[in-house]
Order: structure tokens, then sequence, then C-alpha cells
């Protein structure tokens, strides 16, 4: 078996996941080396046997399993990773669906070509504005699960897992240690995946109310992981891991819906979850000048900031004061 898809189920139907589910079945490479194993996670909402089994290429590699404790997305992906056969991993949520039907086969070919602990590719992500729908690209980037495949093999070799703790920004804390552990990582060419809009979706509802509220969640994903890489003894991935979040929350915080919410709350916790994010992990904020003005200078481009309302120096010196 080369892939294992797993997805996670709770309050998503059959009329949600079919897409997802048809967008598989229709892939030209599917075979006996893709499987796919649906999660429920304690829901009330069942996917039937009739319905599993209406998709012809998957009938015979589709598994459905039920968790008797709700424990969030997370918890259900390492449910999914304990029965994977898969020599690859790959997440789908149940409401998005692969973009196009070469998908898998693009990746077989890499898996063949590279064999790499990790592959990132592009993914779509759809936003609805005006009642149009609208399409943003993102590029080979690290955070989302979106797009991307991880050898079986090196997550448990490594111990790789989801955080029972976090039910939000489960992904930050996943992502951000298989990154930081892969020796070999591949980057395929392609567009992979469509992250769907859904007007019910916690994160899509109002995507900038929640990615403020839950800023301090995001900040805690990444302080996990940074405990962890100190478990293991790898002290030389702390430094970068955490410089490029304190740039990363220092343009984040230029945006004006920090203070157009209507609730400046938000913005003195989050910079109070990173205040004592750096203030934990201050012996390990060293990186070389040159590095770091290449790391700054990522940050700059994609926040798209133009100007800043102080000047970074300012910012940490708040940050250590606080």
């Amino acid at each position: 078996m080369k892939i294992s898809i797993i997805i996670p189920q709770f309050n998503e139907n059959e009329d949600t996941i079919f897409a997802l589910l048809s967008s598989i079945n229709n892939q030209l490479a599917i075979s006996n080396d893709i499987e796919v194993i649906v999660v429920n996670d304690n829901s009330n909402i069942f996917l039937t046997d009739t319905f599993l089994h209406s998709f012809p290429a998957l009938r015979k590699n589709i598994k459905y399993i039920k968790r008797n404790q709700n424990g969030g997305p997370g918890l259900a992906r390492n449910s999914g990773i304990a029965v994977a056969s898969g020599d690859y991993i790959m997440f789908c949520d149940s409401d998005d669906v692969l973009h196009n039907v070469g998908v898998l086969e693009a990746f077989l070919i890499e898996i063949e070509n590279s064999n790499s602990d990790m592959i990132i590719s592009s993914w779509l992500q759809e936003v609805e504005k005006d009642k149009k729908k609208i399409y943003y690209q993102h590029l080979n980037e690290f955070t989302w699960l979106h797009g991307k495949m991880y050898k079986k093999r090196f997550l448990i070799d490594n111990d790789i897992k989801f955080d029972s703790d976090l039910r939000f920004h489960e992904d930050s804390y996943f992502n951000a240690i298989a990154v930081e552990l892969a020796k070999t990582k591949a980057f395929l060419p392609a567009t992979t995946y469509v992250w769907k809009w859904r007007e019910d979706s916690i994160t899509r509802i109002n995507n900038k109310e929640y990615s403020i509220n839950s800023y301090p969640i995001y900040i805690s994903a990444i302080d996990k992981a940074l405990d962890f890489l100190r478990k293991k003894e790898l002290y030389e991935n702390i430094p970068q891991r955490l410089t490029q979040t304190i740039i990363y929350s220092y343009f984040n915080f230029q945006h004006d819906e920090w203070t157009l919410d209507g609730n400046p709350s938000s913005l003195l916790l989050a910079e109070k979850a990173v205040s004592n994010l750096y203030n934990k992990w201050k012996d390990f904020y060293t990186m070389p000048s040159g590095c770091f003005d290449y790391l700054f200078s990522i940050e700059k481009d994609l926040s798209g900031i133009e100007a800043v309302k102080e000047p970074f120096e300012d910012f940490i010196s708040r940050l250590h004061n606080q």
C-alpha cells in the first residue's frame, strides 16, 4: 500500500463528504495502492456502508473507524495513522476536494523519485465574496496540512502525532515538528488540493475573527512544538522556529483588523501570549544577522504590510517587559 488518505468526520453528513470521496474515486492513479480511512470522531452522524461502498474504485480499500470519545480532528487523525497501511499519509478534511484527477498519480511519481520524509505541494483556498467564489493559491507553505504527504515510517520513528490538548491549530503544531525533523523534503510543482468554502465552518464563517481570537492557541501550539524539540534535544532547530514566529506575529499585529474588531483586548491577549513565548525561550533567540534578515524579508513580503506602526526593536522591547 502506497498512500493512506485520512479523513476526520464529525458533523459532516454523506452529502457533505460526497464531493471529497468522489474526487478520490475519480483519480487516474486509484488502485490497490490507495486506501481511504474515514474516522468518525464520536459523532451521531454516521456514514452507511451503502454510501461508502458506492464509490467503486474505493470499495475494497475504504475503512470507517468510530471513536468512543470525541477528541477533535487531531486525535481523529492519530486514530487514522494507527491503522494506516500506506507508506505515506495524506490528510483531507471531509468538506474539501482534491484539485484534479491527476493528484495522486503526481504524488505517486514523486514518492518513487524522491522517497522523501515530507512532500509539499500548492493548494487553493476558496472564499466567497459578493456571492462569487474566489480562489487564492498557497505556494509551498508549511503551516497547513493541505496538499502534503508524510512518510509514515518518518512519523512513527520520530513520535510525531497530533497533540491531545489542541482542538484548534493542531496542524500548526504537527507541521512545526514535521518540518523541523524531516531530513528530506520534496516540493511537488502542482496544485493538488482545494480548501472549500463552507458557511458553517468554524474557521471560515468569520476567518478574521477566528484568526484573532484563536491566536493565543496558535502561540500555544508553537510553544508545545518547541517543547517537543527540546525533549528530543534538537536545540539547533529551536532558534529559527522561534524567531520566525516572533517576526510573523510582529507583522500580523500590524493589520488593521486587530484594532477594528471592537475588542482591543484580543490584541492584548495575543501580545501577552507572544510575550510569554519570547520570555520563556529568549535564550534561543539568537540567529546570524543574515538568516534573521532573510526571515524578516520573507515574513514582510507575505504579510503585505508596507508601513509598520512601530519599529521591530520596540516590539521586542515590549515583549521583554510584559
